[in-house]
């Protein structure tokens, strides 16, 4: 779910109300119908989609529906693709696979606008950067 131009945090935990099934949320659901798979019910279902759904800004799910693989695409200004990125070497993450289109002129504008950032935040870290 791409949600544009939110700007205070009552509008970003409106936003994930919206996303979480009652109680954590007032996401509307259709009912109690259906098969569930490896769900025991209907709850379960909702209980496991409020405990495991990840929202995080500047991160768009979006792009699986237009390409086959990989589909999580940081999305932002220079500082905050580079913020993104932080999170995820700040629990561990030590490499990335990323693309983007043209791939080349990607590659150019990630090396010159985001990687000095990352280098300055981590100094020793990035050896293959």
């Amino acid at each position: 779910i791409v949600v544009p131009m939110v700007n205070t945090r009552a509008e970003a935990e409106a936003v994930v109300r919206a996303c979480r099934y009652y109680p954590a949320g007032n996401r509307s659901n259709a009912g109690a119908r259906g098969e569930w798979g490896t769900f025991k019910d209907y709850r379960d279902y909702m209980d496991t989609v409020n405990n495991d759904l990840v929202i995080a800004p500047n991160l768009w799910a979006g792009l699986a529906k237009v390409r086959q693989g990989a589909g999580v695409a940081v999305v932002g200004d220079p500082a905050q693709c580079a913020a993104v990125l932080q999170r995820f070497i700040d629990i561990g993450c030590h490499s990335f696979c990323l693309s983007g289109y043209l791939h080349d002129e990607e590659a150019e504008r990630f090396g010159k606008w985001i990687m000095p950032i990352l280098r300055q935040r981590n100094p020793g870290r990035m050896l293959a950067a």
